[in-house]
């Protein structure tokens, strides 16, 4: 939208929009045909969630006693963090992560920072291997918002770069969220912050002691994922929205 001009924007029939502040800003340039749905982003992973199939680590990975760090689309300095964290954790807290890029490289190297702990990569481990590992690096694309629900504690990568990823895909499964600086551009993870189901850090020694912080402190572990959880079901519904103003406007007929 922000490459187009006023003039070209009302040759657009009509706007749905995440909030007020969206609208209020097309009406200063004389855009009126607009209403607040909300985001369907809460919707998408609210479905995923719904439909979702018990992944086979889990049973294998994680047992009774075990506590488990689920970290997703990380890059190095999220890496960094989770790693001086990790060290200074009780073996019965396990890590599965799940960085943004997975080609060799970025495996490798991942195997390699984490290589004085037990680490294997899922692809290749077999169920004793799992059973065994502290760490499994996930290789493949297309598990990560199923896996953030073996999380007891959620860490969402981005946010020492371009901009922290998807914080919802964590959210939506009850779990308090950790993510980096750089989230001023996101709504949903300022909401977060402010309701306490988010918790956010300027730097990677920050980060390091809130993550600490975190972890020694179930009940408070228990109250932020339960804060996640309802903001997320707070906010569906709004592609029902879109659909029955398509539906009354008589787009379907």
């Amino acid at each position: 939208m922000v490459n187009l001009m006023p003039k070209d924007l009302q040759k657009i029939k009509f706007f749905f929009v995440q909030n007020n502040e969206s609208k209020k800003l097309l009406q200063k340039i004389g855009i009126t045909q607009s209403t607040v749905t909300g985001d369907t982003r809460f919707d998408r992973v609210l479905d995923i969630s719904n439909k979702s199939r018990e992944l086979d680590i889990s049973s294998d990975f994680l047992y009774e006693n075990d506590k488990c760090i689920v970290a997703g689309s990380t890059w190095p300095k999220d890496e960094e963090l989770i790693l001086k964290a990790l060290v200074k954790m009780s073996g019965d807290w396990k890590l599965l992560i799940a960085p943004h890029e997975v080609n060799e490289d970025r495996i490798e190297s991942i195997m390699k920072l984490f290589s004085k702990d037990h680490v294997s990569r899922l692809s290749t481990s077999s169920a004793s291997e799992l059973k065994w590992n502290r760490i499994i690096v996930i290789d493949s694309i297309g598990l990560l918002n199923r896996l953030y629900k073996l999380g007891d504690i959620c860490y969402v990568g981005g946010g020492f770069g371009d901009g922290v990823h998807n914080i919802l895909e964590a959210a939506v499964w009850g779990k308090p969220v950790l993510f980096g600086p750089n989230h001023k551009k996101f709504t949903e993870a300022k909401e977060l912050l402010n309701l306490g189901g988010g918790i956010s850090f300027d730097s990677i020694e920050h980060g390091v002691a809130r993550l600490l912080e975190l972890k020694s402190d179930h009940s408070e572990i228990i109250r932020r994922g339960r804060v996640s959880k309802e903001y997320v079901f707070k906010n569906e519904g709004a592609t029902t929205k879109i659909l029955r103003h398509l539906e009354d406007s008589g787009i379907f007929k």
